[in-house]
């Protein structure tokens, strides 16, 4: 139904005649869901698994400027750590900032999620 691209590997699909195709780590598979879990499925067994991600989010209702420093001070102790900040705005009464922290390990990520809160509420009051 295409023409693969040199040195792809079929990905079998059992629902329909439309395979999918890998090249290294890239996997391209149909738009359609149902066909994308079957090839999916199928892939499953071969993919390689890496150390569980562990995630949090904080969120609160403060300028994400007033905390930056806090939040890079953090992200220089924590160094394994992933620290994403997300501000919105839905309005003058309504905005804040998102932070999802991400990493490896768990104490790690409960330890920066902790001192993220802590931050957040010591300028929630400005």
């Amino acid at each position: 139904m295409t023409v693969m691209p040199a040195g792809a590997t079929l990905i079998d699909n059992t629902v329909s005649a439309a395979p999918g195709f890998q090249i290294e780590n890239v996997y391209v598979m149909a738009g359609i869901p149902a066909i994308m879990q079957a090839m999916f499925k199928n892939l499953m067994p071969t993919l390689r698994k890496g150390p569980r991600l562990h995630s949090r989010e904080v969120v609160g209702a403060v300028v994400e400027g007033v905390i930056a420093q806090g939040l890079e001070d953090l992200d220089k102790a924590y160094p394994h750590v992933e620290i994403g900040s997300y501000p919105y705005w839905i309005s003058e009464t309504n905005h804040g900032v998102r932070i999802v922290i991400k990493g490896t390990n768990e104490n790690e990520v409960t330890r920066v999620e902790n001192a993220v809160t802590d931050l957040m509420d010591r300028y929630r009051a400005l």
